[in-house]
């Protein structure tokens, strides 16, 4: 089982109205900080990720988002992957369609990724599933199965497939086979890392323009349950997710929960594009997660192997 070591920053990193990520201290204030230079080569591996680039359709009012840009960043990110070991697209990658114009955005979108040899591997958001059926879906994205895991560098990589139950509301869960399956995938002496489209943490979503006044279309329904699963295996180091369009960092009994900023979503009262893309650092004892763009985070967290007790820190 997990252990708590020690807590620098005790209560989760919320990003506040406006997009601006703070963190919270544990006596109550905030601080704003620059994001710190990091030596980036005492890591042994280092992952690229990307979240809610909504490639195609582009909407207006509160349903803007800056997908014009999603074809650069797209191609930015493919570049970026020349120097990870591999390259992780949490979901959300195409834009609600038609079904025909959905396929069109989605196999344009995959040949803006398909710039390097680099592996990268795919999860399925709610909006990629609107118009495509999943199982169409996986064969496009070349997956054998929607939830799968690997071993690398010591580490395993589980990722974890969220089923869309109502295509208007956009309400998800982890399917009971899913859930048996994550079971399985958690038996294993390596520490994990688990991504997700969907948050599995409990989130005030409060102050966040899209899920303030629906957060059953932004938290999964059975959330506690899989956080259950996860703590039950103590193997887990953090699990990673996008949709919900912003960053934001939770806790729940030692595992670090992390959501990554949209790289479309628009940020500050001119609604700018956050270009956002992600980038895992790994070591034996040490993760360090960085976001870049208009609204940037670091998190990073040291842990003892054999009994994953953690010490771990946030800056903004």
């Amino acid at each position: 089982m997990l252990a708590m070591l020690k807590i620098r920053h005790a209560l989760p990193a919320q990003s506040r109205r406006g997009f601006r990520n703070k963190a919270w201290i544990t006596d109550g204030t905030m601080c704003e900080k620059k994001m710190p230079n990091l030596k980036v080569s005492s890591f042994d591996i280092r992952i690229a990720l990307i979240a809610d680039t909504h490639f195609g359709a582009v909407k207006e009012g509160r349903g803007r988002k800056c997908s014009e840009y999603a074809a650069q960043y797209l191609k930015n990110f493919s570049r970026n992957l020349k120097s990870a070991d591999f390259g992780v697209q949490l979901g959300d990658l195409i834009q609600d369609a038609g079904p025909e114009r959905a396929r069109r955005n989605l196999l344009q979108a995959l040949a803006l990724l398909d710039q390097n040899d680099t592996p990268l591997y795919h999860l399925l958001g709610n909006h990629d599933s609107r118009h495509i059926p999943p199982m169409e879906l996986r064969q496009l994205l070349g997956l054998e199965r929607l939830s799968y895991h690997f071993d690398h560098g010591g580490f395993r990589f589980i990722f974890l497939h969220n089923t869309v139950v109502d295509l208007v509301s956009h309400s998800a869960c982890v399917s009971r086979k899913d859930l048996n399956w994550l079971k399985s995938a958690l038996t294993t002496p390596l520490p994990c890392i688990v991504f997700s489209h969907y948050p599995l943490a409990d989130q005030d979503l409060s102050e966040n323009r899209w899920f303030c006044d629906r957060p059953n279309s932004c938290l999964l329904s059975n959330r506690k349950k899989i956080r259950e699963v996860l703590e039950n295996s103590g193997r887990v180091l953090a699990a990673i997710n996008g949709h919900a369009h912003w960053n934001n960092i939770t806790v729940h009994r030692g595992i670090s929960y992390l959501s990554i900023q949209s790289a479309v979503e628009g940020v500050g009262e001119e609604l700018l594009p956050a270009n956002a893309r992600g980038e895992l650092l790994l070591a034996e004892n040490e993760m360090c997660l960085r976001v870049f763009g208009r609204d940037p985070m670091l998190f990073s967290k040291k842990f003892l192997r054999d009994s994953l007790v953690f010490d771990f820190h946030t800056t903004c």
